[in-house]
């Protein structure tokens, strides 16, 4: 069988009939025919595919079976049949997005396959993006689908695409297919709600931890030294807040970490000191019982147990600063006080680590004074006394704490003692003979070691009628029994 391409023939050629490109056909001749070259011995030639260059005018010749081996004999040719090859339109167009679904990961690649589902010839397709259909790229060949790459994809990416495609007898259009650009978190920044991360143990603290990148929702996450303490959502993307009720235990390092399910970021860390206001602090003196002798150095302490270093300690007597100590590393301070009569009284202190003073107790402390040496005093001028007569001894310490004892002697021999409950002198009342002449002295005792008078000589001397004349009684002397006075 043979063929004549665009239709020429010897003879005219018969009406073509129509055959669909790519479809299968087949040519039949009543006796064996070539196709080119060689001899089949079936009357039927069939081609699998016929292409549109395939069109043009086809014929067939037959020899006797006889006349095959040795080329002899007459040959009969048939009448020209005259072959045109369609094209079949392109339908049914679809797009296809790999990932599946049209979600990706900012970063990573999106393929855009244009498919037909049926359609001969080369295909012109077509790749466009968005409503107002912005042509991205154009491409020729002969198959029935091909692929558009956007290697790296971006947040801009994120839109609807549609594909066409095309052999000549006008485009087919797919239907629009939305792609969704997931982006993952950005490492997120982690703010404390308070000034140079300083923070009042007892109040509430704002922890905000925000990615500014990211596809919501976003779960944020809460660290202390890499230990959980909360976490927050933010469904529709942004910051997420965490409040922490601070005690001094609070005080590290903080991160926070976001994550919305693709690569969790961490942020840097942030350190916090909370602030621990200074405790009511106890004041104690460094004495037992509260009491002081007069000369010794006193130390005073003055301790809050709980507090934020560095805290000031402020010592007071009777609501008047007398000195002040800092504690640079926490714990308590001293002071310590020389101490006189007028320390008696009563002591405060004060811790204050700038968060509020705290005020102490109040303790009460007693410098206890020694007695001094006391004097003693006769109540008669000029030492001289009369027999008979009774005589007032006073003997009196200027300084030293009461009570104070007094004891009253003539010649080293106690004639008596008299008390002075609040300070002060004492007296002791002595009937007079004349076995009373003499030195005497008195003594001053509070407890803290007795001191001495000086001596006064005493002379007494006989009454008038003792001897017998009148005789001037002495001044000052009295007429009261023997016995203490005060």
């Amino acid at each position: 069988m043979g063929r004549i391409p665009n239709s020429s023939s010897s003879s005219t050629p018969a009406p073509a009939p129509e055959v669909r490109r790519g479809a299968p056909t087949s040519a039949s001749c009543g006796t064996a025919g070539p196709w080119g070259r060689g001899w089949s011995s079936s009357p039927r030639l069939e081609l699998a595919a016929v292409w549109r260059e395939d069109s043009g005018a086809y014929w067939c010749e037959a020899r006797a079976a006889g006349d095959i081996a040795t080329w002899s004999g007459s040959t009969t040719r048939s009448r020209s049949v005259l072959v045109r090859v369609h094209r079949v339109p392109i339908y049914n167009v679809s797009l296809e997005t790999q990932p599946p679904g049209g979600r990706v990961v900012e970063g990573e690649k999106l393929v855009l396959v244009c498919l037909a589902a049926g359609g001969t010839g080369d295909v012109t397709f077509h790749w466009y993006k968005g409503t107002l259909g912005l042509s991205l790229e154009m491409r020729t060949q002969r198959s029935l689908a091909a692929a558009f790459e956007i290697p790296t994809v971006r947040e801009r990416d994120a839109d609807r695409y549609y594909c066409a495609a095309d052999n000549g007898h006008g485009p087919s259009i797919s239907e629009l297919a939305s792609v969704t650009v997931t982006i993952p978190v950005s490492r997120p920044v982690l703010t404390l709600g308070t000034p140079e991360a300083q923070a009042v143990a007892g109040t509430v603290l704002e922890l905000r931890c925000e990615a500014h990148r990211g596809s919501p929702p976003i779960l944020y996450r809460f660290y202390r030294e890499d230990v959980t303490v909360g976490s927050s959502s933010a469904p529709s993307g942004g910051g997420a807040s965490f409040n922490l009720s601070l005690t001094a235990e609070h005080s590290g390092n903080y991160t926070c970490e976001a994550d919305n399910g693709l690569r969790p970021q961490r942020s840097e860390a942030v350190t916090l000191h909370v602030t621990v206001p200074a405790s009511r602090p106890v004041l104690t003196l460094g004495t037992p019982g509260a009491r002081a002798m007069l000369g010794d150095t006193l130390e005073l302490r003055c301790e809050a147990h709980r507090g934020s270093p560095p805290i000031l300690y402020r010592f007071y007597h009777e609501d008047v600063t007398v000195g002040s100590s800092s504690a640079p590393s926490g714990g308590g301070a001293s002071f310590n006080l020389s101490l006189t009569a007028e320390h008696s009284g009563n002591y405060t202190c004060e811790a204050d680590n700038g968060l509020g003073p705290r005020r102490s107790e109040a303790v009460t402390l007693h410098v206890t004074v020694p007695a001094s040496h006391p004097v003693l005093t006769l109540g008669t001028p000029g030492a001289w006394a009369v027999a008979g007569t009774v005589l007032e001894l006073r003997c009196e310490a200027p300084r030293g704490s009461p009570p104070i004892l007094y004891r009253f002697y003539h010649e080293d021999v106690t004639l008596g003692s008299s008390s002075a409950p609040s300070g002060g002198g004492a007296s002791f009342n002595l009937s007079l003979t004349l076995e009373h002449s003499g030195n005497y002295f008195c003594e001053a005792d509070n407890g803290l070691g007795a001191q001495r008078s000086g001596a006064v000589p005493l002379h007494v001397t006989a009454s008038c009628t003792e001897r017998g004349e009148e005789q001037t009684p002495v001044s000052g002397a009295g007429r009261l029994p023997a016995g203490p006075s005060f």
